[in-house]
């Protein structure tokens, strides 16, 4: 848990990292991801390693919706944004923990400004070292703000604004005040565990990458699967790419990014369709076109190799 506490403070400058426009970005694994965001609509595409083709996440908060989309299958879900009500949900107790001093004990963060530049995106950033209790822990790279990056960030703070006033929308009005306000302090924790000159150099810089320790890495997918870690004792941790932005554009998005494709047929679930592919291809190797062999090619470089993955 403590490394999951130690990843949440140093990503924490990260939620920002999306546009009024379009981001394509590397994450872990070497996973690549892209963004759209347009006032309160959201579009995301990710690579869905079991049949080789993109999964497609729709977030519209003006309507209160997500979209699951799956373009190989032409199918689609929808779910409410909104979470039903719950006194003791998951999201209150952390946040209860948080603010009554009862969670694992956030670590003490410095940043330092080295003088390590390279290109990322087309702008130049520069490296700044993490320290977590004194060890080295990550690396970020920030470039200067510029009017069209300031611009990204504020459409990105409104859009996840709104987000979360939909996703509790259903509490009783004193407790989605306090989850509304608990997620905002817990976005915003880490500024408060890094020295005030830090926290200034930050404030002035947009995050075009991390890179951490690969054991981090395995350390998130332990924690994803809900299991002991699995990484051996005394590895040598190697550095990776936690998040690098490969490329972002300011562009006006065409609507039709924010809504279903016609023809397009509505599921319950997309995730059980794909398991349901899935099964086929274990039975017979063939299901409909996807294959264990060929869902194994298309899942990112180092994802199949050390700690077995999480299911999914």
């Amino acid at each position: 848990m403590k490394r999951l506490v130690l990843l949440f403070f140093i990503l924490s400058p990260l939620v920002g990292v999306r546009a009024d426009g379009m981001v394509e970005a590397k994450t872990m694994m070497g996973m690549k991801i892209k963004t759209w965001t347009a006032g309160l609509k959201q579009r995301n595409e990710i690579p869905n390693p079991m049949t080789g083709g993109t999964i497609v996440t729709i977030t519209r908060v003006d309507k209160g919706v997500q979209w699951t989309i799956d373009l190989q299958l032409k199918v689609y879900d929808e779910k409410p944004i909104a979470l039903p009500y719950q006194k003791n949900s998951t999201e209150a107790e952390m946040i209860n923990s948080a603010k009554q001093g009862n969670a694992e004990k956030a670590p003490k963060l410095e940043i330092r400004k080295t003088d390590r530049t390279r290109m990322i995106a087309g702008f130049s950033a520069t490296s700044y070292e993490v320290k977590a209790d004194g060890k080295h822990s990550a690396e970020l790279w920030l470039t200067p703000y510029t009017p069209m990056l300031e611009q990204m960030d504020k459409e990105t703070r409104e859009f996840g604004e709104a987000h979360t006033r939909e996703l509790y929308k259903n509490y009783p009005a004193a407790e989605r005040k306090e989850m509304e306000v608990g997620m905002s302090m817990m976005a915003g924790m880490v500024k408060g565990q890094l020295p005030a000159q830090a926290s200034s150099d930050l404030s002035k810089g947009y995050t075009l990458a991390m890179e951490g320790e690969s054991s981090m890495e395995t350390a998130v997918m332990d924690t994803m699967a809900d299991r002991a870690p699995t990484a051996p004792k005394g590895e040598t941790s190697k550095k990776s790419t936690l998040y690098e932005v490969l490329s972002l554009t300011a562009d006006k998005i065409n609507a039709n990014q924010f809504e279903i494709p016609p023809s397009f047929k509505k599921v319950d679930d997309v995730a059980a369709l794909q398991a349901q592919e899935l099964m086929k291809a274990m039975m017979n190797g063939k299901g409909d076109g996807v294959n264990m062999e060929e869902m194994m090619k298309n899942l990112p470089k180092g994802a199949t190799s050390g700690a077995s993955q999480p299911d999914e």
